[in-house]
């Protein structure tokens, strides 16, 4: 479950911070794909995001995250429209119903970051994320670094803490690869 509220995060956050910008999955090819490095509470692993479909209209994601011993978890399939802008909205992951997911803007600016190997310029942004499901609130404080030279989302990487009734998350997601099948 770790790994799949992980994998949550990468795509949240990524979308989070490109939409309303041109949809960026126009460029990719079938077998591209990008790794990251996850990091919750204390426990680590992987998320890798392929794309197994791409038509004119539409990309299919495939995302698998893997344990720190290399277990898989089932592959999560997210179907991304090429006609439109990215949206938070249109994200899977997120819980459907009016006013669950609430995200408010903080500072932002711009940094470089060392990551898998390469240098990237990056733009940065601070959020905070309120999600309401059920009776129970969590609140969400989040950093991304976004570049252009990074593939799919252009997430270089995100970091989050996130309470919940007594309870402290941080999580971390750093870029270390990508690549063409």
């Amino acid at each position: 479950m770790k790994f799949s509220l992980a994998a949550a995060l990468v795509l949240c956050a990524s979308t989070a911070i490109v939409a309303g910008e041109p949809n960026r999955f126009k460029k990719v090819k079938v077998g591209d794909w990008v790794e990251y490095k996850s990091m919750l509470v204390d426990d680590s692993g992987k998320i890798k995001i392929t794309v197994a479909d791409k038509g004119d209209n539409e990309v299919t994601l495939r995302t698998v995250a893997t344990d720190k011993d290399g277990k898989a978890k089932p592959a999560k399939v997210r179907k991304i429209d090429l006609t439109k802008s990215l949206d938070l909205a249109d994200t899977d992951i997120l819980p459907k119903g009016p006013n669950t997911v609430k995200i408010e803007n903080g500072r932002s600016g711009a940094a470089t970051l060392q990551s898998g190997g390469k240098s990237y310029k990056c733009t940065w942004k601070e959020f905070k994320v309120t999600n309401k499901r059920k009776n129970r609130e969590s609140v969400s404080d989040v950093k991304i670094w976004i570049s252009e030279d990074a593939p799919f989302y252009g997430l270089v990487r995100m970091e989050s803490v996130a309470k919940l009734d007594d309870f402290t998350v941080k999580a971390s997601v750093e870029l270390i690869g990508f690549g063409s099948k």
